[in-house]
Formats: structure tokens, sequence, C-alpha cells
């Protein structure tokens, strides 16, 4: 390769050394001591040539705070806010061997989803959800003290 940069820098074998370390990406420095034919006086040229390699970064998406409810007994929640994705739903329960039942509605009102079915009278349920994104509540079934976490 050096030989056909020769050729093609009408043989100055210097330049055509040059390009092939900075066409391999190697950092250099090169002193290059020009003359001409007329004995003028000499004069030197100096350069760092260094590759440049521009790093893309994309911010990280910030991760919403977890979403803290509580109550006791039967109740519909406040409607609180979802992002577009996977919403981790972890529910408790203590009270009377019964049925512990908690659905997802949209803001609609509609049922999308059910974090926690089940009997007992003290209960750990987690579930994740696909959800997309928007407002929605949560209406709970249960006879006694219950907490749901909603991490995203």
């Amino acid at each position: 390769m050096k030989e056909r940069l020769t050729n093609l820098f009408n043989g100055d074998a210097l330049l055509a050394s040059i390009v092939v370390l900075v066409l391999a990406g190697l950092p250099i420095f090169v002193a290059v001591v020009i003359s001409n034919k007329e004995d003028k006086p000499e004069s030197t040229t100096s350069a760092i040539v260094e590759p440049t390699v521009e790093a893309e970064t994309e911010p990280e998406p910030v991760k919403p705070k977890p979403i803290n409810l509580s109550g006791t007994g039967r109740t519909a929640t406040e409607k609180f806010t979802l992002q577009d994705g996977l919403a981790v739903f972890k529910s408790t329960y203590k009270g009377r061997e019964t049925v512990f039942h908690i659905e997802l509605l949209n803001s609609f009102g509609e049922d999308v989803d059910m974090p926690a079915n089940d009997i007992g009278s003290d209960l750990s349920v987690s579930k994740a959800i696909q959800v997309t994104a928007g407002e929605y509540l949560l209406n709970v079934e249960a006879d006694g003290a219950w907490t749901v976490t909603i991490e995203q």
C-alpha cells in the first residue's frame, strides 16, 4: 500500500508514510522539513494528528418515583399517572381470612388488569403489568389494612 501511495504522491515517500499512518488510525507526530531546489531557507511544519471518535450518548430515561398507596377496607384510590412500559405492583394485605382483590382501571373506569386476587389473612402479592402512558386508579376489595407500591 505504501508503494502505491508513493507513486500517487509523485515519489514522496514521507507523505505516503504519513497517509498510511493516519489511515491506520494511529496518533502521530509529524515533522516535515521542506526545502525547494532554489536554496531558499528551510521551513519546518509540525502537526499532531489524532483520530477523533465522537461518542453518541443517549440520556438515561428518568425513572419515576414509586407510587405508594394504602388504606383499610374496600376503596377506590385517587388517580395516579403511569408511563408507557412495565409497571410492577407490590401489594400487602393484613386482615380477616377473606378475598383480597385489586383491579387496575384506566381513566375511563375500564378494567385494565388485576394486580392481586387472593384469599388469606396475611398476603404479599407482586405482579408486573404492561401499561400505556396515562392516568389510572385502583379498585381495592379488602377487609383489612392494605398497601400497594407501584414501580416502573
